[in-house]
């Protein structure tokens, strides 16, 4: 990318060439760099483009508009020539130094801050905090219309909030008690169910001397937090509570620690891993990266037809990366056999008992649960895994809008109008890898010895999980039993029905799932 180019989107989309502002023009056309930006380099089609502008009422001729903001877009950013924007795969693409984004300059900071904060260098990551705070300019995307844009500007602004956050645990750290605690006051009005800020508000009043206004700070946050949520502070809060009563009058602190009430457990749902899982060694690392990116909240999208493994592969890389989510795994079936989709109330409903909220207290809406739900993660890092969605007016209401959790949704088709998705296809195994999977079923023995048949198999499945697993019954019965009698068996048994209907149950689990 040529390095006199300078772009901002934490504030109005703006961009600079050689320190002079450029005018980039209609405010769908200032959408369509932003757009571009926010992908990083990575190509955007034009169907994407078109949806991030105008979301489900994509005008007629609208791939000829985004053509021509792209043209227009190559002529500003060139001075003149054609710019860095190129075409690539029925899209465009902008390659770009992320330090010469604001978006990228933030982030920067933050690491740079977070790095030293770990390595006992306060100062170090109090200035670089401040620094990354210091470029936003405003509300993010300012001037970018579109419906794609919301969920972009809440990404953001988490990133911005977790930022602040961490900007005044570092100052109290360092001994701005006074100043910290006059900011979280503020912040606590504006967010009163965010319990890290209400931490750090009593924390601030203990070590600036006024430990009576820390406790009273306490019993706000507790009496809110059971009367909005029917809950109990988290264990920060009761630790740190505990540690200023101990401070305060050591004699009273085991008598309220008895009086505690009964804490529900960490959700761990996520369904066993399958021992005959085998391949998808690309998806697996494209799926972790995005769920382990540090400007979450990560929504991952595994799409194919059924048979070819998509719950077997969230299931796989849910139990590998499930101890980066300490706060608890989430995992629920959206579809059944033979039955209309799960209604997300329904589903809300059982996850917010697996958190502590009785059945009595939930409410009574989808609408009501959802926001009680984004509400209860705000600062809990989870994972929650939705298997074979029928939709995206069902998955919506599912996310969490915490920037720490990260979603995978299962579907037999992409769901472009959830934002922020990003999906991976998956197809059947490669030959190589439906004959291990063969080998784990039948005795590797069996398939060292007979190569043809073997190889028979794997075509007449398709080289499809669920139909190398779904061979007769008979077939894997007793090591001595040939390969060649699992062939050819019948058109039925060579490519089972389930491989091509949507409404297949889960025939078995692990690679051989859905």
């Amino acid at each position: 990318m040529d390095p006199a180019l300078r772009f901002a989107l934490l504030g109005q989309v703006r961009a600079w060439r050689d320190g002079v502002e450029l005018d980039l023009g209609s405010r769908q056309q200032r959408a369509m760099l932003a757009v571009l930006l926010l992908r990083e380099g990575r190509p955007v089609p034009v169907e994407e483009v078109a949806h991030e502008l105008w979301g489900t009422d994509v005008p007629r001729g609208a791939a000829g508009t985004v053509r021509t903001y792209a043209y227009r877009l190559r002529r500003i950013l060139g001075g003149g020539s054609l710019g860095p924007i190129t075409s690539a795969g029925g899209g465009y693409t902008l390659p770009v130094d992320p330090l010469a984004v604001d978006v990228g300059l933030f982030r920067h900071h933050l690491h740079a801050a977070r790095a030293a904060r770990r390595g006992g260098d306060l100062s170090a990551a109090a200035a670089g905090l401040r620094a990354g705070l210091a470029l936003w300019q405003g509300a993010p995307l300012s001037g970018a219309v579109g419906p794609g844009f919301d969920a972009h500007r809440v990404r953001l602004e988490q990133m911005r909030s977790a930022a602040v956050v961490d900007e005044l645990a570092v100052s109290i750290e360092l001994g701005c008690h006074v100043e910290a605690a006059s900011e979280l006051s503020a912040l606590v009005s504006r967010h009163p169910l965010r319990e890290r800020l209400w931490e750090l508000l009593i924390l601030a009043l203990h070590r600036s001397g006024r430990r009576a206004e820390a406790l009273e700070a306490y019993r706000d946050v507790r009496r809110l937090l059971q009367d909005e949520l029917g809950l109990e502070p988290g264990t920060g809060l009761r630790e740190l509570h505990a540690r200023i009563l101990a401070d305060a009058a050591p004699a009273t602190t085991a008598a309220a620690r008895a009086a505690g009430p009964v804490y529900a457990p960490t959700p761990a749902q996520l369904p066993a891993d399958s021992a005959d899982f085998v391949g998808r060694s690309g998806e697996i690392t494209w799926i972790t990266e995005r769920l382990l990116c540090p400007d979450g909240p990560a929504l991952v999208g595994i799409t194919g037809f059924t048979g070819m493994g998509k719950t077997a592969l969230a299931t796989h890389v849910a139990q590998a990366v499930r101890r980066h989510f300490p706060d608890g795994q989430l995992f629920a079936r959206l579809s059944l056999p033979g039955q209309p989709p799960v209604d997300p109330g329904e589903i809300l409903g059982g996850f917010l008992a697996a958190f502590g909220i009785s059945r009595d207290r939930l409410p009574a809406t989808t609408c009501e649960r959802s926001a009680l739900w984004r509400t209860l993660l705000t600062e809990r890092r989870i994972l929650v895994v939705l298997d074979d969605a029928d939709s995206s007016e069902q998955v919506l209401p599912l996310l969490p809008a915490a920037p720490s959790s990260a979603v995978i949704v299962t579907s037999w088709r992409r769901m472009m109008d959830l934002p922020g998705l990003r999906s991976v296809a998956v197809g059947p195994l490669g030959t190589g890898d439906a004959l291990t999977l063969l080998g784990r079923l039948a005795g590797h023995e069996r398939v060292r010895a007979e190569p043809a048949a073997a190889h028979r198999i794997v075509a007449e499945c398709s080289a499809q999980p669920l139909a190398c697993g779904s061979r007769p019954p008979g077939c894997w019965r007793g090591r001595g039993r040939p390969c060649a009698r699992c062939t050819s068996r019948s058109a039925t048994t060579s490519r089972p029905r389930s491989c091509s209907t949507r409404t297949a149950g889960p025939r078995s689990c692990g690679s051989r799932g859905r």
